[in-house]
């Protein structure tokens, strides 16, 4: 009984610690600012300011991100003993194979009574499974293993990389101050893009995923994963759930296509538009699916540049 009670008393602690992203990641900015004003403010005043409010920024850091580094630890501490590692299933397979993802040789394939949901490990190439993601349907379940798989690409791989070598740019270029200033600013910068880059190599997982199932086959088992009182709760490696269901369900648009009915909406009146912009790209849009990848940006933009001509045209004839 007081081992549980331990528990429930540490798990509150830790949900009130890891609540408030928004305002842990004001304080990571104003750490990571100050930090930088210790290096480079003009005057001695001003550092010493500085110095005040980097140390500050930096124990308040502490506290509230101290969450951020030991939850994986909690999440091995959890699975320790508790993964049964399994010859891989075809639906496994079938999606690794189409995915161009390469498995662990030896453990490909875990399964947990412990509630993770799902996690892939990039470093060794295991998909790791919770009991309640095999219980999903079948479409569902391949949907989440899917997005497990994407995560398995070396291009999230080299993302991770390239954040590490930001991060030690940005410390590097705190100058010849104390190390412990360059230890709070470089830990502010790292929270600060990890937040950002994980949170988008979740939406790519999304993405890919889903491309390779349906989005709504994701977005369904989404909704039995996570608990619908955490549905708008972001965390520091994930979107809120309703933030990637949105997205699942309404993907959107190519930047191509983004670009250019910004820009030809600046230029072009509503009418104009309405009878001939939107189908045009439409079309367009068809007709790139069906070219070769290495083509479709030559095929954008001759297409472009006749759809320029068209427009330039009509402007003439209506100023006649």
């Amino acid at each position: 009984m007081l081992w549980k009670e331990r528990r429930d008393t540490i798990r509150d602690f830790w949900a009130t610690v890891a609540a408030g992203l928004k305002a842990r990641m004001g304080i990571r900015l104003g750490a990571f600012v100050s930090c930088y004003f210790v290096a480079y403010a003009p005057s001695v005043s001003l550092k010493l300011v500085a110095l005040f409010f980097a140390m500050s920024f930096g124990c308040l850091m502490f506290l509230r991100d101290y969450g951020a580094f030991t939850k994986p630890l909690q999440t091995w501490w959890k699975l320790r003993g508790r993964v049964s590692w399994e010859a891989p299933p075809s639906f496994l397979t079938d999606l690794a194979t189409k995915m161009h993802v390469k498995l662990n040789k030896k453990h490909p394939f875990g399964v947990t009574d412990a509630q993770i949901g799902a996690a892939a490990s990039m470093f060794s190439s295991q998909v790791i499974v919770s009991r309640e993601v095999l219980a999903l349907s079948e479409v569902e379940r391949n949907a989440v293993v899917a997005h497990e798989l994407a995560h398995l690409r070396p291009s999230q791989l080299m993302k991770l990389l390239l954040l590490s070598y930001v991060v030690m740019l940005g410390a590097s270029a705190m100058g010849n101050v104390h190390p412990i200033i360059v230890t709070i600013g470089g830990t502010a910068l790292f929270l600060i893009l990890r937040t950002f880059v994980s949170w988008g190599l979740e939406y790519d997982a999304d993405r890919v995923g889903s491309g390779y199932s349906s989005g709504e086959a994701l977005a369904s088992a989404l909704r039995h994963l996570v608990k619908p009182e955490e549905y708008d709760e972001p965390s520091d490696t994930h979107p809120s759930a309703n933030s990637r269901i949105a997205r699942l369900l309404t993907p959107k648009e190519p930047l191509w296509i983004r670009l250019c009915l910004s820009l030809m909406g600046i230029f072009t009146t509503k009418s104009f538009r309405d009878e001939f912009l939107y189908s045009y790209i439409q079309d367009l849009k068809d007709h790139c699916q069906r070219a070769p990848k290495f083509l479709r940006p030559i095929v954008i933009a001759v297409e472009l540049l006749g759809a320029i001509l068209i427009w330039g045209r009509h402007r003439i004839w209506r100023n006649r």
